[in-house]
């Protein structure tokens, strides 16, 4: 999950999701928060707790389906304060809204629901759904994620 912070004409932030299972992409969103945030932390945070009961939803789904027991799934956040405040707690959050949706997070990884792991930005695939990128970053974005879904096997965009 990515954000993009005060992209909107209003303000308001963009979230961008990627959910593998496995290999193989099986859910991208791209859409705008619907709660103004103060700063690119918060608009983080609210991205991650916007989206935890979907992740929760496909984690029982596939449990479901293989009826056996998954590890937790694996959130990738670019933001380290949000990693932090999910698994660490603590922080200064202002207001009762924003505290809520630290503890949310927060329960969620001690109860092993999930887990928060911090990646670098030029690994985080969801950037690319959270922000409009020229048409050259677009066409890197594009052929990156490409190449990650098919493998190198030369389905890759062409590079022309």
């Amino acid at each position: 999950m990515d954000a993009a912070y005060a992209l909107h004409s209003d303000s308001k932030s963009h979230t961008g999701v990627v959910i593998y299972v496995g290999e193989t992409l099986v859910y991208v969103s791209s859409k705008k928060q619907k709660c103004m945030s103060k700063s690119p932390t918060k608009a983080e945070l609210i991205a991650l707790t916007d989206n935890l009961g979907l992740i929760e939803l496909f984690h029982e789904f596939l449990e479901f389906l293989t009826m056996k027991k998954i590890d937790p799934p694996t959130i990738y956040q670019d933001c380290n304060a949000v990693v932090s405040l999910v698994t660490k707690g603590g922080g200064q959050t202002r207001t009762k809204h924003l505290r809520a949706r630290m503890n949310l997070g927060k329960e969620m990884v001690d109860e092993n629901r999930a887990e928060v792991k911090h990646i670098c930005d030029e690994r985080m695939e969801a950037d690319g759904f959270s922000k409009p990128y020229d048409p050259v970053e677009h066409k890197e974005f594009a052929t990156k994620l490409v190449v990650r879904i098919n493998g190198d096997n030369g389905w890759a965009l062409s590079k022309s």
